[in-house]
């Protein structure tokens, strides 16, 4: 019944309503098909009941046992795939609880770190918007093509397997909760890239806003890493080739330093539930010496080789 209603909502009379839940349907079944046992994809709601093509998940980062914060996954697949999607909480609130299994005393504490009331705030710590749980949300829309279907479901696999990764490549601000890129400044992240902001109608008509100004910021506020990294045209391709450089573009280029601190207390520490960009950046830092290190070292000795 309510597929039917938001089918009749849209107007797609023409399309049939049979054909329309017929798709929805495999939609669905062919994400579950994929996600529902994914070690890293933690989705959310139920697998079996009858559902629309909407799907909320989690990313979990076993090398942390902590999670990538919503936002940050809302920002990747949009810089790295041109996806948009939606991250946050819902008005729905006790039902996301329950969803994230996060109990009311928990969830208290989770309040009090957001509360905009000072005297209700832990230890009289600052409003920190990034603590807030929450999760990603995208859909799977009856009338996309299976190529474009397999597109996305590719690029969320590649951002829960690898997304952790250029998270050394982002910082955030703690009272919006907005992640941005290291190498565009706070409050610019949104005019870095192409997007419906360079549209004029100036001359009377849609034309795409080629000013040589705007072609500079993009390319001045982008690393070398993201633009030139791989010569694919396949954003997936070029996905991975740029996970690949991120060790050495991050142990040569990034400094973690400038991040605003989380001040979270140090009774709450254990409450932060998502992946910070140090924590990945100091794990790379190490890796990235040994390897160095490993890749130095001669042989014990070397046979002789026929010529």
């Amino acid at each position: 019944m309510i597929k039917r209603i938001i089918c009749k909502g849209v107007g797609v009379e023409s399309v049939g309503y049979h054909t329309i839940d017929a798709r929805e349907d495999a939609l669905v079944a062919k994400f579950f098909a994929r996600f529902r046992n994914h070690p890293k994809l933690f989705v959310l709601g139920s697998s079996t009941v009858s559902r629309l093509g909407i799907f909320s998940f989690l990313i979990y980062v076993p090398l942390f046992h902590k999670y990538l914060h919503h936002n940050f996954i809302c920002v990747l697949l949009n810089d790295l795939f041109g996806i948009q999607v939606r991250s946050g909480c819902s008005c729905a609130g006790p039902y996301v609880l329950d969803l994230l299994n996060i109990d009311d005393q928990t969830a208290d504490i989770y309040t009090k770190f957001i509360t905009a009331d000072e005297n209700g705030r832990l230890n009289e710590m600052p409003k920190i918007e990034l603590m807030k749980p929450g999760f990603t949300r995208f859909n799977l829309s009856y009338f996309a093509s299976d190529e474009e279907v397999d597109y996305i479901l590719n690029a969320i696999e590649f951002i829960a397997n690898d997304g952790w990764k250029f998270l050394s490549l982002y910082t955030y601000d703690i009272k919006t909760a907005v992640w941005r890129p290291r190498t565009v400044p706070s409050g610019n992240h949104f005019y870095q890239y192409y997007s419906l902001r360079m549209i004029t109608y100036q001359h009377g008509t849609m034309e795409e806003n080629t000013g040589q100004q705007q072609r500079e910021l993009i390319n001045s506020n982008i690393p070398q890493l993201v633009t030139n990294s791989s010569s694919s045209d396949d954003p997936i391709e070029a996905a991975k080739s740029m996970a690949n450089n991120i060790p050495k573009y991050v142990y040569e280029n990034v400094d973690f330093r400038t991040d605003a601190p989380l001040n979270v207390p140090d009774e709450y520490k254990d409450f932060v539930w998502f992946v910070i960009p140090k924590d990945i950046i100091r794990r790379i830092f190490i890796d990235y010496e040994q390897n160095q290190v490993t890749d130095l070292k001669p042989e014990p000795f070397r046979p002789k080789m026929d010529d």
